[in-house]
């Protein structure tokens, strides 16, 4: 008698299990605004007819302006590049053959390129894409032709402390809020901890080298003036 029972109920489950296949599966409406807003209300039936807008941004819901400051940052490294670049370009001549200083001036046009490289991935990381918004003041690309190996240096410690300085503003920016402040006041955490860790720590090292490099070749010429070309010339061997 049990076994008739259990052959009943097994028929029965086999016969609800095929009348349920023959169903279209239909996707359950995910909730509003869980991944931002949702194109259609009625998202309901294939998965083809729900379209949802998903966004990584953690600011605000627009976040217009609150990153700008960043992006002309990022464009600034852009343009030091190719302002480093020319500089570099000079001592590499057979007028001015100066091996150590073009390539201490190549290196900082490559690291300028790649960092804002870098930096625009940054911001695409965050839901917003790049803009070429430039700083009225660094817009300009200056060749400096003809100069010195002090004024070469000396513009480029100057570049790099400007940098510096600039970083360390934006970087109280997005790194100062309260817990009552709006949201979109631009706070951003790890944004904060990226422009602290990965261009700060670095150009406050890049700062202390290139000043020491201009005040030493100061030295050298206040100390001996007849003897500077020959100073120069061991100081771009040692640059090397």
């Amino acid at each position: 008698m049990k076994s008739i029972i259990i052959l009943c109920f097994i028929g029965i489950a086999t016969a609800t299990l095929s009348t349920d296949s023959d169903k279209s599966i239909e996707t359950p409406c995910p909730p509003k605004n869980q991944f931002g807003e949702i194109a259609a209300d009625q998202c309901c039936g294939n998965i083809e007819d729900c379209e949802i807008v998903a966004t990584s941004r953690i600011v605000d819901d627009n976040g217009i302006g609150k990153y700008d400051e960043f992006i002309k940052y990022t464009n600034e490294y852009l343009t030091r590049s190719y302002e480093y670049f020319f500089l570099a370009a000079q001592f590499g001549t057979y007028a001015k053959e100066r091996p150590g200083f073009e390539k201490l001036l190549s290196g900082l046009s490559d690291s300028a390129w790649n960092k804002g490289i870098e930096m625009i991935k940054e911001i695409t990381k965050r839901g917003f894409s790049h803009k070429f918004i430039l700083n009225k003041e660094t817009a300009t690309i200056m060749s400096s032709a003809n100069v010195t190996e002090l004024v070469a240096i000396a513009k480029a410690a100057e570049i790099e402390k400007s940098l510096l300085v600039r970083a360390n503003d934006i970087h109280r920016h997005h790194s100062h809020a309260s817990l009552d402040a709006s949201h979109s006041c631009g706070y951003d955490a790890g944004l904060s901890h990226y422009i602290a860790e990965e261009i700060m720590e670095e150009k406050t090292e890049t700062v202390r080298t290139l000043t020491g490099h201009a005040n030493q070749l100061k030295r050298l010429f206040a100390q001996d003036p007849k003897l500077y070309p020959l100073s120069l010339f061991m100081f771009d061997k040692h640059l090397q």
